[in-house]
Parts: structure tokens; C-alpha cells; sequence
């Protein structure tokens, strides 16, 4: 009977020990994109991009396929918020790694974001139950993006592709990256998500 006990104790020590694990998701850009962008609302071009993480550096194609275009840069950075007027600064560095550049690997393994900052006023203020005034929350930090590439424009001639963004819902599967695409000399508004 303590055997069995002592089995059961262990593989639920076991399960609990392997969740963190496999709730892992990697890089917050690996995966397969789809889109669209363009200059306004009805001229709309759709876009599919494969992005990877090598433990280095990222890479990546646009619309895979006989047109393919290879990524010559990809980028990744965390952009920590301003703290609030009247807070005090941090005396310490902020959770979730500094900024990256050239792929380099967010917020070490995982590349989860972490709000930093400074939290709400606590205080025995009079006539609130004790808890003070309640101050906004603090903002998040926001992972920028930048993708280079050569491609071609209608006409058939090279035309370079640069695409800046940030990424949205950044702790949900189906996160998203919008910003602005320049194509050569055209310059619109993007919205991909992955898939």
C-alpha cells in the first residue's frame, strides 16, 4: 500500500514537473503568417510568411513558393514602456530581457514578454477599505519588429521590401503583427496572424 502511494505521489510530482514544459512555445516570431497589405483599404495584397528561430538568428521567407523572397534581416526587440508620471524608477533591471537585435533570443528561453514597472498605489487611505487610491495599470511592453527583403513589383524590377511592426497578443497562439509594409516606392498598413 505505501508503495503504491509513494508511486502515485511521484508521477503526479512528474506531471506537475512537465507542464511548464509543454506549455513552452519557443520564439514569439516562429511560425507561418497570413495576411495581407496594402496601401488602402481595397488595394490588398495577400501575404504569407514562414518565419523560423535557429537559436541565433531569425529567418524566414515571403510567400513561399517559385517567387519566394528570402529575408535578408529579421529583428526582434523589446521595447519597455516609460514608468508612469510619478512613479519612481526601477532600481533594477526589468523582467524578460533586454533589446535584441538581428534576432537575438528574447527574454531568454520561451521569449515571453514581461510587464515591468511599477504597480498601483497602496495605501490605508481613509473611507476606501484600506486600500488607497488604485493608480492605471502599467503599460506593456511592446515587441517590435523589422523584416528586410528583395522582391519584385509588377512591372517585374526589384523592389525592396521593408516591413516594421509589433507584435499583438503576444501570450495567445493566433498573435498578431501589424505596422506599415514598404514595397519598393508603395507604402501601406499590414495585418498578419499566425497561423
Amino acid at each position: 500500500m505505501r508503495t503504491r502511494r509513494l508511486l502515485l505521489v511521484c508521477l503526479l510530482a512528474c506531471l506537475v514537473a512537465a507542464a511548464p514544459v509543454l506549455a513552452q512555445e519557443g520564439h514569439p516570431l516562429k511560425g507561418s503568417w497570413l495576411g495581407d497589405w496594402g496601401p488602402n483599404k481595397t488595394q490588398r495584397t495577400q501575404v504569407f510568411i514562414i518565419l523560423d528561430w535557429d537559436g541565433q538568428n531569425i529567418t524566414g521567407t515571403i510567400n513561399p513558393g517559385p517567387d519566394a523572397i528570402r529575408l535578408q534581416k529579421a529583428s526582434l526587440e523589446l521595447q519597455q514602456p516609460a514608468p508612469p508620471p510619478g512613479t519612481p524608477a526601477q532600481a533594477s533591471p526589468p523582467r524578460g530581457g533586454g533589446a535584441q537585435t538581428q534576432g537575438g533570443a528574447p527574454g531568454g528561453r520561451g521569449g515571453a514578454a514581461q510587464a515591468g514597472g511599477a504597480t498601483g498605489a497602496q495605501g490605508g487611505g481613509q473611507g476606501q477599505g484600506g486600500r488607497g487610491a488604485q493608480g492605471p495599470p502599467p503599460p506593456l511592453a511592446t515587441w517590435l519588429v523589422h523584416l528586410e527583403g528583395d522582391g519584385k513589383d509588377q512591372t517585374g524590377k526589384t523592389a525592396h521590401i521593408v516591413v516594421d511592426g509589433k507584435i499583438e497578443n503576444l501570450g495567445l497562439y493566433n498573435r498578431s503583427l501589424v505596422g506599415t509594409w514598404t514595397q519598393g516606392a508603395v507604402k501601406g498598413d499590414f495585418k498578419l496572424t499566425r497561423q
